[in-house]
């Protein structure tokens, strides 16, 4: 049996996660424009991707920023115990780490400074 078509298949896979529920979009073009769908069968406009994913981006760098400044405050505390025991050259260490992230998070909020405030 052959199966029957009212012209070409118009969907693209664009590859990118639904905001919704994370399934893979596809795009179907709208003249100058697109609508993006799932599995799901959520629907989405290109202007609503767009936002989705502009926070979803900003949510990630806030939630590697707030991770890192964690990691320094552990490093921290872990260097001056350290420091408190004798341990110089291992307190030593655990700063050259928090240097190296501070320095980490300097860069990414000058990579970013409008997601970010």
């Amino acid at each position: 049996m052959t199966e029957h078509r009212k012209g070409p298949d118009t969907t693209i896979s664009s590859g990118l996660p639904c905001p919704k529920c994370g399934r893979s979009l596809d795009s179907i073009p709208l003249g100058t424009s697109f609508l993006f769908h799932c599995g799901s069968g959520h629907e989405i406009s290109a202007q609503e991707l767009a936002t989705a994913q502009a926070n979803s981006g900003k949510n990630g760098i806030e939630n590697l920023l707030r991770d890192w400044q964690r990691q320094v405050q552990i490093m921290s505390e872990l260097a001056d115990g350290a420091r408190k025991n004798g341990h110089f050259d291992v307190a030593e260490i655990f700063h050259r780490q928090v240097n190296v992230i501070q320095a980490r998070i300097q860069h990414m909020r000058a990579a970013f400074p409008r997601e970010l405030q």
